[in-house]
């Protein structure tokens, strides 16, 4: 079993990038929650990206299970370094651009199908190096590009419904249990 986790709420910062967001105060309380949630997985380990949101959302989860936390590799959000902070209502727009057109480099560095080849290699890397089950902590996008894949969903749907925190639980073969 895999516990996907999508890192928990941070503050915004419109001057600083999106990877260097921190969480919010308030949200330390959800992960601890979470964690609570997860006691019954006897998840072995929590690994997440290298993203401070994700390293933080995991480490508060891990402290509580009491087990470790590791970053690993290629685990992070979709490639967007210096792109300028966007309102909603078009970050939404590029949001659903970006799983519509998968091949298109829509913003940032990657295409969609770029970010989920890294991010299917990453996983599929961590689930050969660490005991199960394990928890994953990681971000929307790569995510629902990730778990849509494997389920057949519809990648920008799915991305609406996360929360966060948020846990998505799949087998091995990364099917929704």
């Amino acid at each position: 079993m895999i516990v996907f986790i999508r890192h928990a709420e941070t503050k915004i910062d419109p001057d600083v990038p999106s990877y260097q967001w921190t969480l919010t105060e308030t949200t330390y309380q959800a992960c601890k929650d979470l964690a609570r949630e997860l006691q019954t997985l006897n998840l072995k380990c929590v690994v997440t990206s290298k993203e401070f949101k994700a390293k933080e959302t995991g480490r508060v989860i891990a402290e509580v299970l009491n087990i470790s936390c590791e970053e690993f590799k290629n685990l992070h959000e979709h490639e967007r370094g210096g792109v300028l902070f966007m309102k909603a209502d078009i970050f939404q727009k590029r949001v659903q651009d970006f799983f519509a057109k998968p091949d298109e480099l829509i913003w940032g560095q990657e295409t969609a199908n770029q970010a989920l080849q890294r991010f299917d290699q990453a996983v599929k890397d961590l689930v050969q190096r660490y005991p199960e089950p394990i928890a994953i902590v990681t971000h929307a996008s790569v995510l629902s590009l990730f778990i849509a894949h494997y389920n057949t969903l519809n990648a920008y749907e799915f991305w609406q419904t996360l929360k966060m925190p948020d846990k998505v639980v799949t087998d091995t073969n990364f099917k929704l249990v």
